[in-house]
């Protein structure tokens, strides 16, 4: 086996594992509720919550041995949190104020809506429709934007540059 098989290999491995138990605990907490701007606490906290795994997956990258590894690990989990986040955010808006959207939606569609935003496809099919939704989900696409271009930049010249450090050039 190439000897970047197997990091390679158990770096896909372990970021699959940690995306889908992500993903397990957004389907089976109990985000819904009708505690007054419980939204925007998970808002805030999971904004804050991406920061620190940015900031965290920034300091890993600079000091692993497989810098463009990690940096793939911390793009990926990064991304998984924020749509998380965002599609909770969604879920207890939704639950708590039901004409925030076209229709009341259920974690699947608050998921799929979530992604839907920052694929800039916006089928149509689900709409925010009070302005505070509107509002949140223009957050959205700014910070996708954001986190697309920064976040992954960010990552990725990390890496980079801790190669250069340690004298690799593939």
């Amino acid at each position: 086996m190439h000897d970047g098989v197997g990091p390679a290999l158990r770096t896909l491995v372990e970021t699959l594992l940690v995306a889908v138990g992500m993903c397990l605990v957004y389907w089976l907490l109990p985000i819904q509720d009708r505690v007054s701007a419980s939204w925007g606490i998970r808002l805030v906290g999971g904004l804050l919550l991406i920061g620190g795994v940015l900031a965290w997956q920034v300091w890993s990258i600079s000091r692993s041995t497989r810098p463009i590894l990690r940096a793939v690990r911390g793009i990926t989990v990064s991304f998984a949190i924020f749509v998380l986040v965002f599609a909770s955010t969604y879920l207890s808006m939704s639950d708590q104020e039901p004409t925030s959207f076209n229709d009341v939606l259920s974690k699947l569609d608050a998921l799929y809506f979530t992604v839907t935003v920052i694929a800039t496809v916006g089928f149509g099919d689900i709409v925010p429709r009070s302005d505070l939704a509107r509002s949140i989900t223009t957050v959205q696409m700014v910070l996708d934007l954001v986190f697309i271009a920064t976040a992954g930049r960010f990552l990725i010249t990390t890496a980079t540059r801790r190669r250069a450090e340690r004298g690799e050039t593939h």
